[in-house]
């Protein structure tokens, strides 16, 4: 009875207007993979190609971005 659920919530939000890509990606974050390369090879798609959707969905509040406190960050430097 819920399993059409989450397409249905989706398709209520009117950014979300490539619905397919948004369903694969949080599809893809649900089976594990964290990074936005791993997310891009699962869904058969380009890393620059989803980073305004992965923008979208943190926005939307589906998706957000951790660091681990024990994780080096180059960047800081």
């Amino acid at each position: 009875m819920l399993r059409e659920e989450p397409t249905f919530l989706l398709s209520m939000e009117s950014r979300l207007r490539a619905l397919p890509t948004y369903s694969a990606i949080l599809r893809a974050i649900a089976a594990g993979q964290t990074r936005v390369n791993e997310i891009a090879q699962r869904i058969g798609e380009q890393k620059t190609g989803i980073s305004q959707q992965l923008q979208t969905l943190g926005e939307l509040g589906l998706v957000r971005r951790t660091t681990p406190v024990t994780a080096n960050s180059q960047r800081s430097r």
